[in-house]
């Protein structure tokens, strides 16, 4: 069941890009109203974080077998598949991604990616679409050939990082098969500042991710506000070190 799982949440993870730390999109192009400055293909992806930020038990991962994108609508992932809208922009922007993963049978992911608009404005519509698009969320109660998923989505635009706007996604629920129900959970959060968009992503075989959504959130938008300075990065925070990952064999 965790490979289906993974399966699932991996395209939130490669929206844009296709393949993990490999995915720049779109060279910088003239400032536009409201800019200040956008990112090259390198500051990008120096704004990511990395295997050190996130710690634990989790390594980067490749994911070139997913060609990127949620450009479909899936009916498991729901409305959070709104976090596409994040790269559908006419002015392309220049962006990257990465994931990684616990080396395991563990379901557990942490995405991350970042997205450097031509301006501010344009950064402002993109939320303001990625908002519009979590007004149709309702719960998921499907099966497929894994079992049976039942699913509530939360949104909210609670901000816990220095930002200018944070618009956070959930999923909760089950995945019922061969009559061993688990619990099953995803969190997101896009967060913007200025012209660039950061989000974070974290699924696993749980629904109690206790305070790591909002510390990856927040190391995440600090690395970001660092190169936006031309600062060097903070110190790795390790944040995911105590984290142990769910278990689909443990009923809910």
């Amino acid at each position: 069941m965790h490979a289906r799982a993974l399966a699932v949440a991996a395209p939130l993870l490669l929206t844009l890009a296709a393949c993990s730390g490999a995915g720049v999109m779109g060279p910088p192009g003239a400032p536009g109203p409201g800019s200040s400055q956008e990112f090259g293909p390198h500051r990008v992806q120096q704004a990511l974080l990395d295997r050190d930020d996130v710690g634990g038990p989790f390594d980067e991962v490749d994911n070139d077998s997913n060609d990127g994108g949620v450009d479909t609508y899936d009916a498991t992932l729901g409305c959070v598949t709104s976090l596409d809208v994040l790269d559908n922009k006419a002015n392309d922007p220049a962006d990257a991604a990465r994931s990684f993963a616990v080396e395991s049978t563990s379901a557990a992911r942490v995405g991350t990616a970042v997205i450097s608009y031509r301006s501010a404005d344009v950064a402002d519509r993109a939320m303001d679409d990625l908002a519009s698009g979590l007004e149709r969320c309702t719960p998921i109660d499907i099966d497929d050939e894994d079992g049976h998923w039942q699913l509530e989505p939360t949104t909210d635009e609670d901000g816990w990082a220095d930002a200018d706007r944070q618009i956070n996604i959930g999923l909760a629920g089950t995945l019922t098969n061969a009559n061993i129900r688990s619990r099953v959970g995803l969190q997101a959060s896009a967060v913007q500042v200025a012209q660039n968009v950061v989000y974070v992503v974290l699924m696993d075989a749980t629904d109690d991710f206790g305070d790591y959504p909002r510390e990856l959130t927040e190391a995440a938008v600090a690395r970001l506000r660092a190169v936006a300075a031309d600062e060097e990065p903070p110190e790795p925070r390790q944040v995911m070190e105590d984290y142990e990952p769910g278990d689909f064999g443990v009923p809910a």
